[in-house]
């Protein structure tokens, strides 16, 4: 009986070595001119050929002779959400002379402040403080917001160092845009990050080059971190701390946020993860 046993688990092992060794590989498409990266779509022309299910994030993969261009694109809420608080990572695995292991990584982010126009007891307008007002106090254009800028830590790059920022493109260096919602985020990354300077595009391309996208995970209401100051108190409504300067209102009874006066519309965010792995095209012309 112990012997079947150890059969039967070698030859799952066997078989799985096989599997992956065998596991289906993309190839990019080739990219006949240079994607815009301005977090818009449109120049990929349909939607990213690509989907992972559990994440809901569509995504594809393209290169010329000098960048590597990458899409993530998601119609989701919740991950557009996820994606931009939470933060999530990139790794890319590279075997190439110089085995290259390179992450891009987009933070957690904290949460904002209540506006000043919120009500004891009532739910501040969230999308008022989303829509920034002109000088006239008049609700601007969405495309013509001033959005706080997205920043990204870097390492592993043969060049680039340090942290990148959206809509700063470098055709040098890693670069990448995003929409204002989260809903799309492109990426540029030029093949000498992972090949060094002087490498030939038909030499490269037999190089798998490994994906990762790991996204993080974060537990929250929406009146979580919300308030600067402490608002400890009791079930009779005592207040401790406070908001640390005059803000037109005045918490509510209880410590409660009024965001939603318990924890019944937190937003779990699970940790979500998947890989891919593709090879380079050449411009067959």
């Amino acid at each position: 009986m112990k012997m079947k046993r150890l059969f039967q688990l070698t030859l799952v092992g066997i078989l799985s070595i096989f599997t992956s060794a065998f596991a289906q590989v993309s190839t990019a498409k080739w990219q006949s001119h240079p994607i815009v990266i301005d977090g818009d779509a449109k120049d990929w022309g349909t939607a990213p050929c690509f989907t992972n299910s559990d994440s809901k994030i569509n995504y594809e993969f393209r290169n010329d002779e000098r960048n590597l261009y990458l899409i993530l694109k998601t119609t989701d809420e919740n991950m557009q959400k996820q994606l931009t608080q939470a933060g999530f990572k990139l790794r890319f695995k590279v075997k190439a002379k110089q085995k290259i292991t390179a992450n891009i990584v987009f933070p957690v982010k904290k949460g904002g402040i209540v506006p000043p126009t919120a009500e004891m007891g009532k739910k501040p307008d969230v999308d008022q403080m989303q829509k920034p007002m002109n000088g006239a106090g008049q609700k601007m254009d969405p495309k013509n917001r001033i959005m706080p800028k997205e920043i990204a830590l870097l390492n592993g790059f043969i060049f680039s160092k340090d942290t990148i920022t959206s809509n700063k493109i470098d055709e040098n260096r890693v670069s990448f845009a995003n929409s204002n919602e989260g809903s799309v985020f492109e990426f540029q990354i030029p093949l000498r990050e992972f090949f060094g300077d002087g490498y030939s595009l038909d030499n490269i391309i037999a190089n798998r080059i490994q994906l990762q996208v790991n996204i993080n995970g974060k537990s929250e209401s929406r009146g979580n971190g919300m308030f600067p100051g402490g608002m400890g108190g009791g079930p009779d409504g005592g207040m401790g701390g406070g908001f640390g300067g005059d803000m037109g209102m005045m918490p509510p009874p209880g410590g409660m946020s009024p965001f939603n006066g318990d924890m019944s519309d937190a937003v779990p965010m699970t940790k979500k993860a998947f890989t891919v792995e593709f090879n380079l095209s050449a411009n067959n012309k």
